[in-house]
């Protein structure tokens, strides 16, 4: 039988509940992980999705991301395989609650701890199929599930899987926008002095945030297309128009050469071209 050992890391851990109105308990788990410092207590505790990093810098996510959302359109059915644990319930909601404000025909499986036992199996892909199912999306397993990632291939269905691309983090300084087209620049234009409300450029798209785009467009400084600006249509979310690495044309809408920021648009007047 195996034995479990309680890590006994020192601190004043009333002082640290107190200050932070948590229990003692919670404030040995903090000790124990090393979040000794006020500010990292206070993120571990209160973080916001302020604190959290970019989602599209992870390697590969915007093509995760374009696959779903073509699914998402053609109206095909997606069906999220999560686990029984905690994070794998947790992610398979979070998962759920998204594509359905999407607008996907989605449901979900969770494998039963004891007849199934861990993640995604071949019984799961051939009901699947025999549910109509054309995109399997894993989440907290499936990395390693390559039987069955063939077997959905022989039935023809798609199959992503989110640990895919969480394993990319574990190559060390690696980013994705390294690998990205460079902008075409114009020999007239090399920085933000240079900008002149109206110039049509083309620039590279570096990354795809909730409310807009940043693009590359040479001057050493990204410009910002607001999702407003991207589309005469309404689109829900800025990856419906772009994704990292598109080359796109943009016009300047305003410079603030003292705050370092662009206004870009991506609907062209045509008055400047």
């Amino acid at each position: 039988m195996a034995r479990w050992m309680v890590s006994a890391k020192k601190a004043d851990f009333d002082a640290i509940a107190a200050r932070f109105h948590i229990s003692p308990v919670t404030a040995r788990r903090l000790r124990n992980r090393d979040v000794t410092d006020v500010t990292a207590m206070e993120a571990w505790l209160n973080g916001t999705m302020k604190d959290c990093h970019a989602p599209h810098l992870l390697p590969d996510v915007e093509q995760a991301a374009r696959c779903l959302l073509d699914a998402v359109r053609q109206g095909s059915r997606i069906r999220i395989v999560g686990d029984y644990d905690a994070d794998g319930i947790c992610s398979t909601v979070i998962l759920l609650r998204g594509l359905s404000f999407l607008g996907a025909e989605a449901d979900y499986c969770i494998p039963h701890r004891l007849t199934d036992g861990y993640g995604i199996n071949n019984a799961i892909v051939e009901q699947a199929h025999e549910d109509g199912v054309a995109l399997l999306l894993t989440c907290d397993n499936g990395i390693s599930a390559f039987e069955q990632a063939d077997r959905a291939k022989e039935l023809g269905i798609g199959e992503l899987t989110l640990d895919d691309i969480l394993k990319e983090l574990e190559k060390p300084a690696r980013d994705p926008r390294e690998d990205m087209p460079r902008p075409l620049l114009r020999s007239d234009v090399m920085d933000l002095k240079d900008l002149k409300p109206g110039m049509v450029l083309k620039g590279t798209v570096r990354n795809v945030i909730d409310f807009g785009a940043f693009v590359d467009i040479g001057v050493h400084q990204d410009g910002l297309v607001h999702i407003s600006q991207m589309t005469d249509k309404y689109i829900k979310h800025p990856l419906e128009a772009v994704s990292v690495g598109d080359v796109v044309d943009v016009e300047v809408m305003s410079v603030d050469i003292p705050k370092k920021r662009i206004q870009l648009t991506m609907k062209l007047s045509g008055k400047y071209k």
